[in-house]
């Protein structure tokens, strides 16, 4: 397959390991002028695309509107244009991790016996092959609380309230102020149709099937771009300043009214858990020194108050790793998320720490 790169910047260089091995580029594209060759291709202005035998345009670069703009205007057809965004909406909707650990959970034998929800540390970072007892692991990247307890509901539903003991609730610092139908990915919501029809805080519920099936029926008409792009694990930087851009990003919060539903929804999960004698434990993921210190303590101190304040009316025990388990970096594929090595020690370490 051909295809014309549009974009020279540090989109590129960032995203270009994407692209499958066997895409063929046969130019570059940029609006600025621009001598010579780009990494032994031509670098070409987007008047010339016309001259240019290509299947799709790829657009790495974060000045989509614009570039859209520029091929109106020299009569270049935008259907052969790819945006990144685009693959990485693609991406999301095909690992659709929900569905798949539903498939995982009902093919097994005998009921799980300990439940995992959470982040996407505890989907990463807990091994549930360790455990001497069967393990469904629903948590996943950017689940808050109130997915946490929608998937545990409906887990028990499924088992019909069979065979779980044990519940592990993965928790960050930042868990009492998320909300994940408030998020900038709260689109994904999605992926919970249609076992868990409910949008939270995204939309009025009523509407929202007829929302999922509209998106889930436009990203599958992206199915083409699994022949252009990989959709394996991103390789991620892995730097000091890799940590602070993450700590930044994720504790940029100070939502009141979210600590005040999410401390309502936590005491909630709580009591469902005690009322169907399942032992919760929350559980806080370690993370690099490069992440850890980047976060402010006045962080870790609000999320106690918070969390405390629900805790006075249950018995839980709390593990909190964040910043005290020690490891080597070899253990970690991000500044914050284990690799399989890092997942497998952790898990034994959290093993013999939990009361069971």
């Amino acid at each position: 397959m051909k295809v014309v790169v549009w974009g020279t910047g540090r989109t590129w260089f960032q995203y270009k390991h994407f692209l499958k091995n066997n895409i063929e580029i046969v130019a570059f594209v940029e609006t600025a002028p621009m001598s010579g060759c780009f990494l032994g291709k031509k670098v070409i202005m987007p008047e010339e695309l016309t001259s240019v035998e290509y299947d799709y345009i790829v657009i790495f670069s974060v000045y989509q509107d614009a570039i859209f703009e520029k091929m109106r205007q020299c009569n270049i057809s935008e259907n052969r244009a790819i945006t990144f965004n685009q693959y990485g909406e693609y991406s999301s909707f095909v690992r659709d991790p929900f569905h798949r650990k539903l498939k995982n959970m009902r093919s097994r034998r005998e009921n799980a016996k300990i439940l995992i929800t959470g982040l996407s540390y505890h989907n990463e970072g807990i091994d549930e092959t360790k455990f001497d007892d069967p393990v469904v692991n629903m948590a996943m990247g950017s689940q808050d609380l109130f997915y946490d307890y929608e998937v545990a509901k409906y887990v028990m539903r499924t088992q019909n309230g069979g065979g779980i003991s044990y519940c592990i609730i993965g928790m960050s610092y930042y868990s009492m102020e998320y909300d994940y139908s408030k998020s900038c990915n709260a689109q994904w919501i999605i992926r919970y149709y249609p076992e868990i029809a409910d949008a939270h805080n995204m939309m009025d519920s009523a509407f929202f099937p007829a929302y999922a099936e509209k998106e889930i029926r436009r990203l599958s008409q992206y199915e083409y771009l699994s022949g252009i792009f990989e959709t394996g694990r991103q390789d991620y930087e892995f730097s000091e300043e890799e940590g602070k851009r993450i700590a930044q990003t994720d504790f940029n919060k100070c939502y009141p009214l979210t600590i005040f539903e999410n401390k309502c929804i936590l005491n909630e999960y709580l009591t469902f858990l005690e009322d169907n004698h399942i032992k919760p434990i929350i559980v806080i993921m370690p993370a690099h020194y490069y992440y850890t210190h980047h976060v402010p303590p006045e962080r870790k101190t609000l999320f106690y108050k918070s969390l405390n304040e629900v805790l006075i009316s249950h018995r839980v025990q709390v593990l909190d790793y964040f910043d005290t388990y020690e490891c080597p970096d070899a253990h970690y594929y991000h500044v914050s998320h284990f690799n399989e090595i890092g997942a497998s020690v952790f898990t034994e370490k959290l093993i013999q720490d939990i009361r069971w």
